[in-house]
């Protein structure tokens, strides 16, 4: 059994770890997901739908709203952008909001590698005026 310890201290360890895998001495637990994700492969093939309460989230006594700008988004990317959105709407994943709102958070997306882009909410703002329970 090995123990991991941090330190500030320049301290050279006794085995590296090419001597470690070369001696076999490290199990690699990451396998264990790829499992469970190739044996299970139906349970991560799209969005699940886990049937939960709606839940009222309580805004702070005093808070200020915020309406933050959109982020700029390259526009080579604005119809992917588009779709993603359209698709997110019609799986009831987002709505979309005509109505004025008191927060307004930005989006911003990554490049999934097979090409599709990811949203990514932003909501610093509004979870500093929720109250916690």
């Amino acid at each position: 059994m090995f123990a991991i310890v941090r330190t500030n201290q320049n301290i050279i360890p006794v085995l590296g770890l090419p001597t470690i895998k070369e001696f076999q001495l490290l199990k690699r637990v990451e396998t264990i997901q790829a499992d469970v994700s190739t044996n299970y492969k139906d349970l991560f093939q799209d969005i699940g739908n886990i049937k939960i309460e709606p839940y009222d989230f309580k805004l702070r006594e005093k808070y200020q709203t915020v309406v933050s700008s959109p982020r700029k988004i390259p526009f080579q990317l604005m119809d992917k952008l588009k779709v993603e959105l359209e698709k997110l709407e019609e799986q009831e994943i987002i709505i979309k909001v005509t109505d004025p709102s008191e927060f307004v958070n930005p989006i911003i997306f990554v490049t999934k590698p097979n090409k599709n882009i990811r949203i990514c909410l932003d909501p610093q703002k509004l979870n500093a005026a929720l109250l916690r329970e």
